[in-house]
């Protein structure tokens, strides 16, 4: 059912941006250009959308921050692209710690959480930063399940900035 959503959000989206003439790069700049200061707002609920519905995507980070680049220049891409990518992980983390917890709760019970959870906050904490060094691993879903486990947001924030 979760796949069927994310395929009916997916041609949705698709099919907006095609209406608008949003699947041309050359289009896209000129739609980002024109709001001057407000296309970095603009850039920001774009990623934000895309990183929460196709979170599960190799390469996702990698073409938004290819995006940017495009769209804003190297140097403003790609500062651009790093606090949205901060922003992102923390709004999923913090998907994950409040509405994901009785989602997985009802899934696989309640002793498992705590089971699975005490290891992951262990050994969480470890392989956060090694996951992150991964190139090709979907790192938005990697925010989700450290929100799903014991980490705390200090633990997590400083990582995530620096990865």
């Amino acid at each position: 059912m979760l796949i069927l959503i994310y395929v009916a959000i997916s041609v949705v989206i698709y099919f907006v941006l095609k209406y608008f003439g949003l699947l041309n790069v050359n289009n896209i700049r000129n739609l980002i250009q024109k709001y001057g200061l407000w296309s970095y707002l603009i850039y920001f609920i774009f990623q934000i959308s895309i990183s929460t519905f196709i979170c599960i995507i190799p390469f996702e980070d990698e073409i938004l921050t290819a995006s940017a680049i495009l769209l804003f220049g190297p140097i403003k891409g790609f500062f651009a692209a790093s606090f949205n990518m901060f922003a992102t992980s923390s709004i999923q983390f913090l998907i994950g710690r409040k509405f994901c917890k009785s989602l997985v709760e009802k899934i696989i019970g309640e002793d498992s959480i705590k089971k699975y959870q005490n290891y992951l906050s262990v050994k969480g904490e470890i392989m956060l930063p090694i996951l992150y060094a991964i190139p090709l691993f979907p790192h938005d879903s990697l925010c989700i399940l450290a929100g799903l486990s014991k980490m705390k947001y200090w633990y997590f924030a400083p990582i995530t900035l620096i990865m």
